[in-house]
């Protein structure tokens, strides 16, 4: 939703609920004993800073609510998380990225082994995370565009609790149809690779995993230089360390301004 030649501003929500335990790849029958729900809300600010570079920061709102039914016991947490900020370096067809994950969200005390993704249940790694990665763009705006991109999410330091967050890896693949209509859909295939987490050096059981997510969308213009997008996140395969809650569908809703 974005234009690579002028400022855009799109507020993205996503949802995306946690009810079922994986072992590994196995999906464990009955109900689990935690289930948690997470949102989070982006603001997203993107534009050309110059002739081959584009700046875009990424502000985000968390939410996280986990209830465990053996114990009554509830954890709900909201506020500001990690703000991002990144930039681009390229042209419309090959872009690199480069940014930092800054540690604006609050992090727990006592960190534990949670979600994949999110891995923790906090609103923040409280670590400064280099971002690397690469963006590729085959379309012309005629027909199926095809595209690539690489992400890796690099921690190197320890939270003030003593957590190093796993390194992560994610790529995408996918393509959207501009047809001789205003909606335009796509289509897109997700694989993510989430590390391991560590507490004061000691290897976190029951983190990192491998996902894999079918992603449907459609585009549509809302007038007046604005667009809307939504996207459901339909999991393929969840392989997960040891024993986790996996997440389950999920939405994504966007809107945005360009000007």
């Amino acid at each position: 939703m974005n234009d690579t030649q002028s400022w855009s501003i799109s507020v993205e929500w996503m949802k995306q609920d946690s009810a079922g335990v994986n072992r590994g790849s196995v999906r464990l029958p009955g109900k689990p004993d935690a289930r948690t729900s997470f949102e989070q809300t982006n603001l997203i600010l993107r534009g050309p800073v110059s002739e081959n570079w584009t700046l875009s920061v990424l502000i985000p709102r968390v939410e996280i609510h986990q209830r465990v039914i053996s114990t009554s016991s509830r954890l709900d947490l909201q506020g500001l998380g990690d703000v991002t900020v990144y930039g681009e370096y390229g042209s419309a067809d090959l872009r690199w990225l480069l940014g930092l994950s800054l540690p604006t969200g609050d992090e727990a005390e006592s960190p534990g082994p949670g979600l994949v993704p999110p891995s923790l249940l906090q609103l923040g790694t409280g670590t400064i995370d280099p971002i690397l990665g690469m963006i590729w763009d085959g379309g012309d705006g005629v027909g199926m565009d095809p595209y690539f991109d690489l992400l890796a999410v690099l921690p190197f330091q320890d939270s003030d609790a003593g957590l190093q967050p796993g390194q992560s890896f994610s790529a995408r693949a996918g393509a959207i149809w501009n047809l001789d209509s205003p909606w335009t859909p796509g289509v897109q295939i997700e694989a993510l690779r989430r590390d391991e987490d560590r507490l004061n050096g000691a290897y976190l059981d029951n983190t990192g995993g491998t996902l894999w997510t079918f992603i449907p969308s459609l585009q549509f213009p809302l007038g007046g230089g604005a667009s809307a997008r939504v996207a459901w996140r339909l999991p393929l395969d969840q392989d997960v360390s040891g024993m986790q809650l996996v997440p389950g569908e999920g939405f994504v809703a966007e809107v945005g301004w360009v000007f």
